[in-house]
Parts: C-alpha cells; sequence; structure tokens
C-alpha cells in the first residue's frame, strides 16, 4: 500500500526496503521519526519514513 500511495502523490522508481505492521501502542515506539509513521498509518492507513542513504540489508 504504500508504494501505491507513494506513486499517487508523484514519486516514481519505488523500491521499498521494509514492511511491517504498527504495534498497538505507539508510545512503545521510542525513535520519533518510526513512531510518525506508525501514527501516520494509524490515522490514513499508511506511513513512510524516506532515507537519503540506501539502508543496508543488515540494519
Amino acid at each position: 500500500m504504500a508504494t501505491t500511495k507513494a506513486q499517487e502523490r508523484g514519486w516514481r522508481f519505488i523500491e521499498l526496503k521494509r514492511g511491517k505492521e504498527a504495534p498497538e501502542d505507539m508510545n512503545d515506539i521510542s525513535d520519533d521519526v518510526l513512531r510518525d509513521a506508525a501514527l501516520s498509518a494509524r490515522d490514513i492507513g499508511f506511513g513512510m519514513v524516506i532515507y537519503e542513504d540506501e539502508i543496508t540489508s543488515n540494519a
């Protein structure tokens, strides 16, 4: 769904590296950026975090 929503907003050549379900309690997410993405997912159905540098596969 994140890929579709990004394409609807004009993003092209999207490659989803990782995804997962947001936890029930968003307060359990210590990272502010990830918590905001999870809150977005809860509120509108999807959330994204876009990194400037590619995430390594062992991250």
